[in-house]
This record gives structure tokens, sequence and C-alpha cells, in this order.
């Protein structure tokens, strides 16, 4: 049974959480090349939307904060939005970005102990 409502969007959680616990970040690229589409797609943006959701209310942290950019290394003005609808506050983006991708990584080991 699917997680997040298709094996797709499943299959893109489990290689995000993957990368996390090597402690790496991603770029949209290589995430949408997981989901089979394109980076800036609807569909890419909604996934990680859900995903993080997700990982956010099981796990206490937004999964998609190690996905970024690679052309600057930062993740789009997307995920800092989601986060804000989550209650996040991202008045400094970087160290809330940095602040996250410590949570994500550190979440996704206590997650596996």
């Amino acid at each position: 049974m699917s997680i997040l409502g298709t094996p797709e969007k499943d299959e893109l959680m489990e290689w995000l959480v993957g990368q996390a616990h090597l402690q790496r970040l991603v770029t949209y690229s290589e995430a949408a090349k997981i989901y089979k589409t394109s980076p800036g797609s609807y569909e890419m943006w909604n996934a990680l939307g859900e995903i993080s959701r997700y990982s956010e209310n099981e796990w206490g942290f937004l999964l998609s904060s190690i996905v970024v950019n690679k052309t600057d290394g930062f993740p789009g003005s997307s995920y800092f939005k989601l986060a804000e609808e989550l209650g996040r506050s991202v008045n400094d983006k970087l160290e809330f970005w940095a602040r996250e991708v410590r949570r994500t990584f550190e979440g996704v080991g206590a997650k596996d102990d």
C-alpha cells in the first residue's frame, strides 16, 4: 500500500531518505529523474510538498530541505513558502534552511535507530 498515494511518490521519498541518511544534498534535477518528470514541473513541486508535509507530521523535519537548485545550491522559493504554511519562521532564509538540513540529517538517523 502506498504511503503518499502513488508508488512514484513513495519511491521519491524513499530515495530522499536514503540521500539524507548519507547526509547528501541533491538537486531538483536528480530528484526529477527519480520521479520521472521535469525539475520545474508542477508534479515535482507537488510531490516534494506532499513529502515534506508527511515528513513534518511523522518525523518532525522537512525532508525536501535537502533538495536544491544546481545553479546556486539553495532551495527554491516554493520550499520557503511551504515552510511558512507549516508555521515555520523563515525570516533569515539561509539560517532557517541550514537548521532544517541539520534537523533532516539528524532526524533520518534517529528514524533508523
